[in-house]
């Protein structure tokens, strides 16, 4: 029988990343994946990864100690133009400790582990010349397109993991609820993704808006304005060489799950910023504002489709990106 939701329990490394807590195999292991809504791939480090001090030891996920890992006949391969990730595609039982559920048959609250079911994914068994810092021990993909054949070296497209969860819940919908903790530092349980309704515990059912995506791989939405109301300031929208976010003949906006950062068009951001009274800082290649007017400064809105506003204080742009700043 198809529950009417699922959900997934989330860990929040700083301000900028989103882990999912899942057990995968059996027996179960327990692995935290970063999210990201703008790939739908899914890739686990095997525990014979070492990335010293870019990310330490991956040891939580091992193919060998799971008795329902199979291997899809296929290779994976990744790179960013330096670092290189290579492997095989596998698949294996994904669960969760579903701590809300809701049956056809009514609603209860449970602590019951729940079995999202197979699930292919790329297996890491090698990396060369890595160059960046991780956190978690792989990637979860929340993006609904297809898996590209160029990074999955199979036959088959394989489904996206919100298609595979879809699959078992009674409606397509998809809910990321964040609940920002204003640390650099790893939180305990502050998130969670539900799968199948609108979360009903932090989310007003009465008040759900909805607009249509303008892509149907990406959580991404036509933007019509950018505004600061207490400034009366409405920001020009210019396309640039620095902004491929003007897509067939409208600018879009589009939502992350792993930046912690705003982005856009020079003339939009620099103007920005300047209501805001960030500075930009060259080390970084970005703008800093000080976390003491995470409270003073003001409310941003991104206009969507219908009139629809996503509006965001300071608390959520002012993030602390590193210990003490």
């Amino acid at each position: 029988m198809k529950t009417i939701s699922l959900t997934i329990p989330l860990t929040q490394y700083g301000n900028s990343m989103l882990g999912a807590n899942l057990e995968i195999g059996i027996p179960p292991q327990k692995v935290t994946l970063l999210i990201s809504t703008q790939s739908p791939i899914t890739w686990l480090f095997d525990n014979t990864i070492d990335l010293g001090g870019l990310g330490g030891k991956k040891d939580k996920y091992g193919h060998r100690s799971s008795s329902t890992f199979k291997t899809m006949g296929a290779s994976y391969e990744w790179t960013n133009g330096r670092a290189t990730a290579k492997g095989v595609i596998g698949a294996d039982i994904f669960t969760a400790h579903d701590t809300r559920e809701r049956t056809l048959s009514g609603y209860h609250i449970t602590s019951a582990v729940r079995s999202i079911g197979f699930h292919s994914f790329g297996l890491i068994t090698s990396v060369k010349d890595w160059d960046q810092f991780m956190v978690g021990d792989g990637m979860l993909g929340l993006a609904t397109g297809q898996v590209p054949m160029s990074i999955y070296k199979a036959t088959k497209v394989e489904p996206n993991f919100v298609s595979n969860v879809a699959g078992n819940t009674a409606s397509t919908v998809m809910t990321l609820w964040i609940d920002i903790r204003g640390s650099a530092q790893m939180s305990p349980i502050s998130g969670q993704l539900t799968f199948g309704s609108v979360d009903p515990e932090h989310c007003r059912t009465n008040s759900t808006r909805w607009v249509d995506r303008t892509d149907d791989a990406l959580w991404q939405f036509r933007l019509h304005s950018v505004r600061v109301p207490s400034l009366k300031q409405k920001l020009e929208l210019t396309q640039s060489a620095t902004s491929n976010k003007f897509i067939q003949g409208h600018f879009a906006l589009k939502a992350s799950s792993n930046r912690g950062y705003v982005y856009g068009p020079n003339v939009t951001v620099q103007a920005l910023a300047k209501l805001v009274g960030a500075e930009y800082d060259w080390k970084e290649h970005s703008y800093s504002i000080t976390c003491e007017k995470r409270n003073r400064g003001p409310v941003i809105e991104f206009e969507l489709d219908g009139g629809q506003f996503i509006t965001v204080g300071p608390q959520h742009y002012v993030i602390q990106v590193s210990l003490g700043a």
